[in-house]
């Protein structure tokens, strides 16, 4: 009990201690160490020691007689279970988790029975399953809810987050995502399953290109979270910082011990090493993002191809095209991702994964040649099909302009409701039409491109269409005052939104009952406008933005 008050309070490493001190004082007595054994699995899971945790639950599990219906057989028997679903072991699980079910029946524990549930769900959607498994992750939040335990309703909502990426739609995520929140932080969940679920909400606002909103679920989110929740919230905030254009802060995270616990974690260790190239390409070392992406894709479980290896094939193309050389390298990530972004069943087996996987396009090894599969795409999620999409139109730019693979590739974008990726896509459609000399289309593109990129404050997207735009001499539309001032200090749309409040009188508890945020975020957005914009005081922010025309004329 003392173990797990420790963990609770976030006290993790004497949660260890204690639950250690618990098994040597079980001694031989069967029940009390399948107790103890199975606190110091879960201990350790929450400290992130992933591998001896799954060790000492193997041995624990192994002592459990097949007739033994108590409750310390059922602890031992979820941990179990759910230390080899996140071990990506799932069709162990799903062998031996019809026993499960009926030992947590028969003990009664409805919040147990949840927590199998969960884990059978998981699994079955990682087999491609998605239906049968989102009717088990859904039964086992209503019996969490239904139970009074938050937690356990959290961890139901994170994984089906996580079953609905293999192919689900980004706004029924975010939605999904959202209501999840709202209940666990009515009903006080643990801070390790708040912080969870802030980072799905915000790992989807950011895919959705809705970047301060992205930032505001991540600063609302409680600090020294679990090992899960701290991956995910390292991966977005590196993510933010990239696209926003602070390198040094996004190289920081991606080689922090956050990032690499993803290792240790399957469905995310593809997403870390996509984040890891992407920071390698922005450092001006394609050739070494390509090496990672091609090797790690090479070694991922197939959750992890199924869930990021799109993502993955895109930036092994652009890593290719940045580095001159390696199109080949960057097309067998190509066919892999291909083959392996939905499992054949999941597809409805209407094409087979080596078909797939060999129709990649010819343009990727230097010739001519056809499209990524797209019968097999049908099968795919909008965000999996975007991505191939780009991946695509990246290697078609070995043979040409490729207008319509970029044209492809930002409808695609648009379907999934990418907006920020979309504009990017518009911004090489304008390179691409600027070669056939179509100077109107071209100027077109950026003009839709700059709008979203401005209000992510995407800056380094921003720049490259104002250049682009200097470079050609096009002439793009107005895109409002107050936005190009704000671009001078980096404030973002929702630092402006704030800034306009500030200078208005107003305080942070108006300003975060005005922004739908709360207290604590309105405070951290004034101390980074201060910051930004180099003065003293809330009064000083006013005067300068009145000056600078920062403020929304009226």
């Amino acid at each position: 009990r003392a173990s797990a008050a420790a963990e609770l309070t976030g006290r993790r490493e004497d949660a260890v201690a204690l639950a250690r001190q618990a098994v040597a004082h079980a001694g031989s007595e069967a029940q009390a160490h399948l107790l103890a054994a199975d606190r110091l699995a879960r201990a350790l899971v929450a400290d992130g020691a992933l591998a001896e945790a799954r060790a000492v639950i193997e041995v624990a599990a192994a002592r459990v007689a097949e007739e033994d219906r108590s409750l310390a057989a059922l602890l031992v028997m979820t941990t179990w279970t759910g230390m080899n679903t996140t071990a990506a072991a799932y069709d162990l699980v799903l062998e031996r988790v019809p026993a499960v079910l009926d030992l947590a029946r028969s003990v009664g524990d409805q919040r147990l029975l949840a927590e199998v549930l969960i884990y059978q769900g998981s699994s079955l959607a990682a087999r491609g399953r998605f239906d049968e498994g989102l009717d088990r992750l859904d039964e086992a939040a209503r019996l969490a809810l239904d139970a009074g335990d938050p937690d356990r309703y959290c961890h139901a909502v994170a994984n089906r987050h996580l079953v609905l990426q293999g192919f689900g739609d980004l706004h029924d995520m975010l939605a999904g995502a959202r209501e999840g929140l709202s209940v666990v932080e009515a009903k006080r969940a643990s801070r390790d399953r708040v912080g969870l679920l802030h980072a799905v909400t915000a790992e989807t606002l950011f895919a959705l290109g809705r970047w301060r909103e992205a930032e505001d679920a991540l600063q609302g989110a409680p600090r020294g979270v679990g090992w899960r929740g701290g991956i995910e919230l390292a991966l977005v905030w590196a993510s933010l910082h990239l696209g926003r254009g602070d390198l040094e802060a996004a190289r920081r995270i991606a080689a922090s011990e956050d990032v690499a616990r993803a290792a240790d974690h399957p469905p995310t260790v593809l997403r870390a090493a996509v984040l890891q190239a992407r920071v390698a390409i922005a450092s001006g070392r394609p050739d070494m993002a390509l090496d990672l992406v091609a090797e790690t894709m090479r070694n991922a479980p197939p959750i992890a191809r199924s869930l990021h290896g799109p993502e993955a094939a895109a930036v092994a193309m652009e890593a290719a095209k940045a580095g001159g050389r390696g199109e080949g390298h960057a097309a067998a990530v190509l066919a892999s991702a291909a083959g392996a972004a939905v499992p054949a069943e999941a597809a409805g087996a209407a094409v087979p994964a080596e078909a797939a996987g060999a129709a990649v396009p010819a343009e990727a090894a230097g010739a001519a040649g056809a499209g990524v599969g797209r019968g097999h795409r049908q099968g795919l999620p909008p965000t999996s099909r975007a991505w191939l999409a780009v991946a695509e139109a990246w290697a078609a730019t070995a043979a040409g302009p490729a207008v319509e693979a970029h044209r492809r590739a930002v409808a695609a974008l648009d379907t999934a409701g990418m907006a920020v990726e979309a504009a990017r896509a518009r911004t090489r459609l304008a390179e691409a039409l600027l070669g056939l000399g179509d100077r109107d289309g071209a100027a077109a593109a950026l003009d839709s491109a700059r709008p979203p990129a401005t209000d992510a404050g995407a800056r380094p997207l921003v720049a490259v269409i104002d250049d682009m735009a200097r470079r050609a001499r096009l002439r793009l539309g107005s895109t409002g005052e107050q936005a190009r001032g704000g671009d001078a200090y980096g404030l973002t749309a929702r630092e402006l939104e704030v800034l306009a409040l500030l200078a208005d009188g107003r305080t942070n508890a108006e300003i975060a009952e005005r922004l739908f945020i709360s207290a604590k975020t309105a405070s951290v957005h004034v101390s980074n406008l201060l910051r930004k914009l180099d003065v003293p005081s809330r009064r000083e922010a006013g005067r300068l933005a009145r000056a600078a025309a920062l403020l929304p004329r009226g």
